[in-house]
C-alpha cells in the first residue's frame, strides 16, 4: 500500500517517460538499421525500473526487468518481430497496471504473473510459481500421532491401493474436459493417506494436498497446466511412501507446500478441511480470489475470446422467436394474429448470420424455408400442416447445428457434412444420455448421504433400509446405458448393504465401511467420467471390483442375479 501511495506524486513523470519509450520504439520500427532509438529506450526503461524498485512495487519490478531484457536484446542486434511485439505488449500492460493500482489504491502483482512467465520462458528461464507474492509461515513443526496400523505389510498394501486411487483420479484430471470427478478420488486418497501415516511428518503434506483438492472441487477452480503439473508431482511424492527405506526421512520442499497453501487461500473455499488447514498455518484471508483475479486480468487485457459461445446464445434467442411463431401457427392462430413479415425478417437475419460464420448448410436450410413462410403470407388460409412440419424440422436442424457450434470440440467446418436428420438425432440422443447419467449420479449421491446418516446416527439401520432399492435404480440406469460391468458392481454394493448390514447381527468394522466408501467413490467417478465420455473410467471399475472382492462380494462382478430380495 505504501508503494501505491508513493506512486501518485510520480505519476506524471512516469507517464511522460513511458510515452518517450513508446515513441522511440516507433522510430526503431520504421528504421531497423539504426539501433540508437532502442538503446535510448532501454536506458529510460532502466530509469523507470529504478523508480518502481524504490517504491517497492514487486510485480511491476519483475515485469520491467523482463522488458529491459527484451530492449537490451534488441539494442544488441537480436532484432525480431516477436521481441518487438512482446516489448510493446508488455509496455501496454505495464501502463494499464499502473492505471489499475492508482484507481484501486492497492497493488495486485498476481495480475502480471502470466506475462512475466511468458517472457521468462521465452528467454529460457524457469517460470515463477503462482505463490510468488504469497507469504505464509512454514516453520511450525508438524504434529504427529500414533501409527494407525501396526502391521507394516498391511500399511504398504493400503498405501499402494490409495496411491492407485490417486493415480486413477490424476489420469482423469489430466485428460477430462471436466476434471473434478478425478479430483474427488484424489482428495479421498490423500485424506486417507494422511490418517494412515499420521505418525510421520509427511502426513501434514497429504492433509494440505487433500484440502487443496477439496478447494478445487468446491469452487471449480481453473485447472491450468502448472496446476496439473503440481498434482502430478504429488504422485511422485506418494511413490516414496511405498519405499520402506526412505519413509522415515521423507521430506517435502517448503515451496511445494507453499504453492498448495496459496491455491487453498486463493480458492475462496470454506470447506471443512480447508478451514482446518488455514487454522493450522494461521492463514489470513486474501483480498481477492481466483475468480476475481481472472476478471481483473480480463479488464486489463481486453474482452474474452469465447466468441462462438456468445454467438450461439444470441442465435438461440433469435431462433426462439421463430419457434414461438411456429407454435402459434401450429395451434391454429388466425393469419391476422401471426406476424409472417416479422417471421420472414427473423429467418432472413438468421440465414445471413449463419452464412457469415461459415455454417452454409444451416443458412441454406433457413433460406429455403423462408420462401415457404412467404407463401403462407400470400395465402389466405395460412400454412398447411405438411408445410408447417417441414419448416419445424428445418428449425430443429438449425438449432442442433447452433448447439454443436457452441461446443468447443466441434469446429464450425466439421458440422457442414452432417446430415440434417443425423444432427437432430445426435443432439436428442446426447440430451437423453445426459439425463440418464444425471439420474444415476443423483441416485449415487443419495446412497452416499444414506451411508453418512447411518454413521452419524450411531449405526441406526433405518437410514439404510431404502439403500438397496436406490442402488438397484442406479444399476438399472447403467444397464440401460449399456454399462453392464458397472451395473454388476452396483448389484454387489446392494448385496453388501442387504446381507452384511441390514440382515447382519453385528456392526461392520470401520475398516470395512471405509472400503465400501471407496467402492462408492470409485463408482461416482466412473459415472461422472462416463457422462462426459472420459477415458480411464474402466480403471475406476477395476478399483471398485478389487474393493468389493476385499469385502467378499466380488462375485457380483461376474453375473447379475435374476432377483434381488429386499429385507423384511
Amino acid at each position: 500500500m505504501a508503494g501505491v501511495a508513493s506512486l501518485s506524486p510520480l505519476r506524471t513523470e512516469l507517464d511522460n517517460t513511458l510515452g518517450d519509450i513508446v515513441h522511440r520504439l516507433e522510430i526503431f520500427t520504421e528504421n531497423r538499421s539504426d539501433s540508437s532509438p532502442v538503446q535510448e529506450a532501454a536506458q529510460q526503461l532502466n530509469q523507470v525500473l529504478g523508480i518502481i524498485r524504490m517504491i517497492e512495487l514487486g510485480g511491476a519490478e519483475l515485469l520491467l526487468q523482463e522488458l529491459l531484457h527484451l530492449s537490451e536484446a534488441l539494442a544488441n542486434g537480436e532484432d525480431s518481430d516477436e521481441n518487438l511485439e512482446s516489448l510493446g505488449q508488455g509496455l501496454l500492460l505495464f501502463q494499464r497496471y499502473i492505471d489499475f493500482i492508482c484507481t484501486r489504491r492497492d497493488e495486485l502483482p498476481e495480475l502480471l504473473l502470466p506475462l512475466i512467465n511468458t517472457l521468462r520462458m521465452r528467454r529460457g528461464v524457469s517460470s515463477l510459481p503462482e505463490s510468488q507474492f504469497f507469504f505464509v509461515r512454514l516453520d511450525k513443526p508438524a504434529t504427529v500421532g500414533e501409527p494407525l496400523c501396526s502391521d507394516p505389510e498391511r500399511t504398504r498394501m493400503t498405501t499402494r491401493r490409495l496411491r492407485q486411487m490417486y493415480q486413477i483420479g490424476l489420469l482423469g484430471l489430466l485428460t477430462h474436459k471436466e476434471p473434478y470427478a478425478g479430483m474427488r478420488l484424489m482428495q479421498r486418497s490423500t485424506r486417507h493417506l494422511s490418517e494412515l501415516h499420521r505418525h510421520l511428518p509427511f502426513a501434514r503434506f497429504c492433509r494440505v494436498v487433500s484440502a487443496c483438492l477439496e478447494a478445487f472441487v468446491d469452487m471449480e477452480l481453473e485447472l491450468s497446466r502448472p496446476r496439473s503439473v503440481l498434482f502430478s508431482r504429488v504422485d511422485r511424492m506418494l511413490r516414496k511412501l511405498q519405499m520402506p527405506s526412505d519413509i522415515e526421512a521423507l521430506d517435502v520442499p517448503d515451496a511445494f507446500i507453499k504453492e498448495m497453501l496459496y491455491l487453498i487461500a486463493v480458492s475462496g473455499s470454506c470447506g471443512s478441511l480447508v478451514e482446518q488447514v488455514k487454522d493450522d498455518f494461521s492463514m489470513s484471508a486474501l483480498p481477492f480470489n481466483d475468480r476475481s483475479l481472472k476478471e481483473a486480468r480480463k479488464a486489463m487485457t481486453g474482452p474474452d475470446s469465447e466468441v462462438f459461445i456468445s454467438l450461439a446464445g444470441a442465435l438461440k434467442e433469435e431462433l426462439g422467436a421463430v419457434k414461438d411463431m411456429l407454435d402459434l401457427a401450429e395451434r391454429g392462430a388466425s393469419s391476422t394474429d401471426l406476424d409472417y413479415a416479422g417471421l420472414v425478417s427473423s429467418m432472413s437475419t438468421l440465414s445471413k448470420t449463419l452464412s457469415m460464420v461459415g455454417m452454409h448448410s444451416a443458412a441454406n436450410t433457413m433460406q429455403k424455408q423462408q420462401r415457404n413462410v412467404q407463401i403462407w403470407q400470400e395465402q389466405k388460409d395460412g400454412a398447411s400442416s405438411e408445410s408447417l412440419r417441414e419448416v419445424a424440422e428445418a428449425v430443429l436442424y438449425v438449432e442442433a447445428m447452433i448447439t454443436s457450434m457452441a461446443e468447443v470440440s466441434a469446429p464450425v467446418n466439421a458440422l457442414e457434412n452432417v446430415k440434417p436428420e443425423d444432427s437432430v438425432l445426435r443432439t436428442q440422443l446426447g440430451e437423453a444420455a445426459l439425463v440418464v447419467w444425471d439420474e444415476a449420479m443423483a441416485g449415487l449421491t443419495l446412497a452416499k448421504r444414506a451411508v453418512n446418516a447411518y454413521l452419524e446416527s450411531d449405526f441406526d439401520k433405518i437410514h439404510l433400509e431404502n439403500l438397496p432399492r436406490i442402488l438397484q435404480s442406479v444399476r438399472g440406469g447403467l444397464q440401460f446405458a449399456g454399462e453392464e460391468r458397472g451395473a454388476r458392481l452396483l448389484q454387489g454394493c446392494a448385496n453388501f448393504i442387504r446381507d452384511k448390514i441390514l440382515l447382519g447381527d453385528e456392526r461392520p468394522d470401520d475398516a470395512v465401511l471405509e472400503v465400501f466408501a471407496d467402492v462408492l467413490s470409485s463408482m461416482e467417478y466412473f459415472i461422472e467420467a462416463a457422462a462426459i465420455d472420459g477415458p480411464h473410467r474402466n480403471q475406476a471399475l477395476d478399483l471398485a471390483e478389487t474393493s468389493l472382492r476385499d469385502l467378499g462380494f466380488g462375485q457380483a462382478a461376474e453375473a447379475l442375479p435374476e432377483k434381488t430380495e429386499e429385507p423384511a
